[in-house]
């Protein structure tokens, strides 16, 4: 069994391809994107699924995470393997900004209508927000969809299930303003990345490999997702949606990050038993994970001081 922190979707991807069948034959559980990308994302979500069907007898039909407040900084790691993909994958990493079903693609399985997050700033109906464009929507927005071709040969979420993930900007002209604004700096940010100039210059101000938040921005950083849920209905209907949250008192990059990875791999080492009791997860593969450890993961998190909380239909 392996916990790999990558959030690397285009080596996920080739890692499935090269990997996945034999490790599923030998009951290997290979599990990337154990951080900040995308516990919260991945788990996150599947709480909420196991709220509509335990609570509401229901399926979901969507779920949107909206990043909200936050304190954290980059990691030179990250930030190199980002640009090493830019350069390296232009055409596969326009694929994954294209294809919702970039990594549940491999299991031949389009389990709905899904599209990745508008980037431009949206009026997200069940929210009730604007949003603008999230960073790392390209990496947890498939890893989600992944977990849901992973988890039942019908998808567990619902039977178009969608998922969103984007900035939360708020309500009003401020959402508004707050969402067009982080819309403008992701649009020109990604133009000046995309000359010789803007990536040597960016490369100059933000750390190197090896380089990353300081031990006092690691000890007050910290990350807050809210999490909306809608019922799947039959002939159109509304559904309800409800609400939940997840988020810690720690920098999401590295602290966060380094704990997650931690209880997973304990998870896998230490709660097998829980974990084949639930009789939800896969038994091998190059996995998620939700669809390697489910909400044993969740309650490990939880314990570690990590919240993950579902408040339960909006009022």
């Amino acid at each position: 069994m392996h916990t790999i922190a990558s959030g690397e979707v285009t080596w996920v991807r080739r890692n499935m391809e090269k990997y996945h069948a034999t490790a599923e034959a030998k009951g290997v559980k290979i599990v990337h994107c154990c951080g900040y990308d995308s516990v919260p994302s991945d788990i996150g979500t599947l709480m909420m699924a196991d709220y509509a069907e335990k609570q509401l007898g229901k399926k979901c039909a969507k779920v949107y995470t909206l990043s909200k407040e936050g304190k954290g900084s980059f990691s030179g790691g990250t930030v190199a393997s980002g640009l090493n993909m830019m350069e390296t994958e232009p055409q596969e990493m326009s694929k994954v900004a294209k294809d919702a079903y970039y990594l549940a693609s491999y299991h031949n399985k389009q389990l709905g209508n899904d599209k990745p997050a508008p980037f431009w700033p949206t009026k997200l109906e069940e929210p009730g927000e604007w949003a603008g464009p999230f960073i790392m929507e390209a990496c947890n927005a498939r890893v989600v969809q992944l977990s849901n071709a992973l988890l039942s040969p019908q998808g567990p979420y619902g039977r178009d299930f969608r998922y969103m993930e984007v900035m939360g900007g708020g309500e009003g002209w401020g959402g508004f303003i707050k969402s067009s604004l982080i819309s403008g700096i992701m649009y020109f940010g990604g133009l000046a990345l995309s000359t010789s100039l803007g990536k040597a210059l960016f490369k100059r101000v933000v750390p190197k490999p090896g380089e990353g938040p300081s031990l006092e921005m690691q000890r007050t950083g910290y990350w807050s997702h809210k999490i909306v849920g809608v019922t799947e209905e039959p002939n159109g209907q509304q559904g309800t949606v409800f609400t939940g949250e997840c988020g810690d008192r720690r920098d999401p990059g590295y602290w966060s990050t380094s704990r997650m990875v931690l209880e997973s791999a304990l998870a896998m080492a230490l709660d097998e038993e829980a974990i084949k009791k639930s009789g939800k997860c896969r038994d091998g593969g190059v996995l998620t994970p939700a669809s390697a450890m489910g909400l044993v993961l969740m309650e490990r998190l939880k314990a570690a001081g990590l919240k993950f909380i579902v408040h339960g239909p909006a009022k």
